[in-house]
């Protein structure tokens, strides 16, 4: 078994600075991997969901130094997230909003979608935990 740890970057912004040097995330590991929210690293409108230049740009400046560059297809994490597990943590039925557009923040469709729920960041990793395959 191998041990491994889950850092946050950030977000697109942070990630991309000029004064980030992208060594940072080769210290005390023997293999990095970047995985980016879809928000700004993917055209999500477009046929097949391209890399936008942003990432495109992310992955040029990682790959000489050996570090595996994703992105995922959607608008972000919390897109991925399973009716049950969120129902699980927020405590109501949300059969409403569902299914969530991979193109646009869910805390924007829970509100578009008349949820009445004011959704936070701070529930992804409870709402995660309740994920099953």
């Amino acid at each position: 078994m191998s041990d491994f740890e889950v850092n946050d970057v950030g977000g697109w912004s942070n990630f991309m600075s000029e004064s980030r040097n992208p060594r940072r995330y080769l210290r005390g590991c023997n293999q990095a991997v970047v995985i980016m929210d879809g928000d700004n690293g993917r055209e999500l409108k477009e046929e097949g969901k391209p890399l936008s230049r942003l990432a495109k740009n992310a992955k040029r400046k990682l790959e000489p130094l050996g570090i595996l560059f994703g992105v995922l297809e959607r608008y972000g994490i919390e897109n991925y997230f399973s009716p049950r597990a969120y129902e699980a943590v927020i405590g109501k039925d949300l059969t409403s909003c569902f299914p969530i557009p991979d193109d646009v923040s869910v805390k924007d469709h829970f509100t578009r979608c008349g949820s009445g729920v004011n959704l936070s960041r701070d529930w992804n990793g409870s709402i995660a935990e309740r994920m099953h395959k």
